[in-house]
């Protein structure tokens, strides 16, 4: 399954006093996608989305483990997501088809406990699957992360058993660093539960990230945002 355990579907909200990163901007676009911060209509597609693929997405999301959720409830954490982006530390992103505009899952890019590092986690619409989007979308993260944001450090956490999302974090140049037994509810696992990946600046001059295209930015008005020199 191509997702992450550790996209963030909750009111979690980075202080942008934590750290002195560049904002989010509010739109990612790639040569296949556009990754923007949620509007109003979008609320149908991405609730008819989780629904189709919750099966899918329990096998390694807690939240998507949780009691189902109403369109209501699905309307207030995507204005909540908004609104993050709009008072400048936004996280959550949605993940749509250049070419069509299709809906295809959901991409955070998260500040950790350590200001300086940020943590990339998606899902993906089982249509999304095998064609290398996740990929695509994890790289523009990195990019946007290292060298626009200026975070320290760029993380993926997951599964060991999650082949997919393993294989993401491979292919995009991250560097394992290292597995742990804890679960992400706190809990004590019996095997190793969650690997962690990195990405550094040094992964910026060797490596895929080194020859990967950067995205272009822009803010919510449509303006493009440079690149920092």
């Amino acid at each position: 399954m191509d997702c992450l355990r550790t996209w963030h579907d909750r009111n979690v909200t980075a202080d942008p006093q934590r750290a002195a990163l560049l904002p989010s901007p509010h739109r990612i676009t790639t040569d296949r996608l556009v990754l923007r911060a949620y509007e109003r209509s979008d609320v149908l597609d991405v609730f008819e989305a989780i629904e189709a693929n919750a099966v899918r997405l329990q096998a390694f999301m807690a939240w998507a483990r949780e009691a189902p959720e109403t369109i209501d409830q699905r309307r207030e954490k995507l204005a909540h997501f908004r609104r993050e982006f709009d008072e400048g530390h936004g996280t959550n992103y949605g993940v749509f088809n250049r070419a069509n505009g299709n809906f295809l899952g959901g991409f955070a890019l998260t500040v950790t406990n350590d200001p300086t590092v940020l943590e990339i986690g998606y899902w993906l619409t089982a249509e999304a699957e095998g064609k290398w989007f996740a990929g695509e979308a994890a790289s523009a993260m990195a990019l946007v992360g290292l060298a626009y944001r200026g975070a320290r450090r760029v993380e993926i956490q997951c599964d060991p058993l999650n082949a997919r999302s393993r294989a993401v974090a491979q292919r995009v140049g991250f560097t394992w660093f290292q597995a742990t037994d804890w679960m992400p509810d706190g809990r004590l696992s019996e095997r190793a539960a969650t690997e962690t990946w990195i990405a550094t600046a040094d992964h910026l001059r060797l490596g895929p990230l080194a020859t990967a295209p950067r995205p272009t930015l822009a803010d919510a008005n449509g303006n493009l945002l440079a690149w920092p020199a």
